[in-house]
Parts: C-alpha cells; structure tokens; sequence
C-alpha cells in the first residue's frame, strides 16, 4: 500500500472511505416515519418536487465524479484529494436528506405504498454511486490506468413513481410532471485514471 501523505490515490481513497461507509449506513437505515400523516396534497408536493431535488446534487456529481482521478499537483496529496472529494460529498449529503425527507415523512392511510416508491427512486442515485466510490477504493490505489464510466438510469423507478401518482389519481401520473426529465438515462461521468 502507498502512503497516503505522499500519494494523491492512497489519500483520495483514504478520504472516499467514511463517504461510501456513511452511503452505505444510511440505504441500510429503516427510519420509522413520525408525526402526524401527511395531508394528501402534502404528498402530491413532495412527489412533484423529487425530482427537482436530486436534480443539483446529480448535475454536482456528474462533473465532480470525473474529476477524482486529476491530480492537483500543486497542493500536498491529503489536501488534493479532499479538495477532490468535497463537491461529491455535498452531493451525496444533498441526496442523504432528499432521501431522509422522503422516509420521514408519514404517509396518509391507503397511500403507505408512496412512500416506499418514492423512496426506492430517492435510493437509486445513492446506490450507484456507492458502487462506483466503492469500486474506485478498491480500484485507485492499485491500478493506475483505471477507467469508470457511471451512468443512472431511473427509468423503471420514475416509470414505478408514475403509476404510482396515476392511481392516485394525480396529474403526475397522467402527465408524467417532472419525472420524464430524470427518467433518462444520467450520466454521471467517465472516469479514466493514468497520467
């Protein structure tokens, strides 16, 4: 193993670590929802505002994610790689609460089942990129030509998320709102390591 004081990758790994265990906790985290149930239209807000929510912290990750692997030669490794990681982080936070709002929230009796729709859509960009940091841990510190396209799909989650609002009998579900922009494939960037 190099050492991460002296080398960017052993020290960008070093920083993605807590991230990707702290990802990790919060997709295997069952939160009880509390407080009085949502008032329906409160759910029909949240469901129409999700995909607005993600949308920052994934166009954050889309240029932030390729660019872990350029070094910053002009700061000491520690520095670099975690002036690397903290864009990504702040969107892997922005993701957390997005997802933590949704399994919060309680939801109206007969509509329970939103809940877990939304908040298997809330999960999806958090999953993929824990398998991509995990990937790049185990990855970086070995193999200096490592290569990493992510890309997200949330097609069958926001096609899940519609039928979900049509019976509900909500314009999301007719329209399609906001969830067809997401519903394409994302793609969060390509990685290619060397020098």
């Amino acid at each position: 193993m190099r050492d991460p004081s002296t080398d960017y990758r052993t020290a960008l790994a070093h920083e993605l670590r807590p991230l990707t265990r702290r990802i990790a906790q919060a997709l295997a985290e069952r939160v009880e929802p509390e407080g009085r149930a949502a008032y329906p239209f409160e759910v029909e807000q949240l469901a129409e505002g999700l995909p607005g929510e993600l949308l920052p912290a994934l166009e954050t990750l889309s240029s932030a994610l390729p660019g872990l692997l350029g070094e910053r030669s002009w700061l000491p490794p520690g520095e670099a790689a975690r002036e690397a990681v903290v864009d990504v982080e702040s969107a892997v936070d922005s993701l957390l609460e997005v997802l933590r709002s949704v399994r919060e929230r309680a939801f109206p009796y007969g509509q329970e089942d939103g809940q877990q729709v939304l908040s298997a859509y809330a999960e999806r960009p958090l999953k993929v990129v824990l398998a991509a940091l995990a990937w790049l841990v185990g990855t970086i510190e070995d193999d200096d030509d490592a290569t990493c396209e992510v890309s997200l799909d949330l097609t069958p989650e926001a096609e899940a998320v519609n039928a979900w609002l049509g019976r509900q009998g909500w314009r999301g579900g007719s329209q399609g709102c906001s969830w067809t922009g997401l519903a394409a494939a994302f793609l969060l960037g390509h990685w290619v390591g060397g020098e």
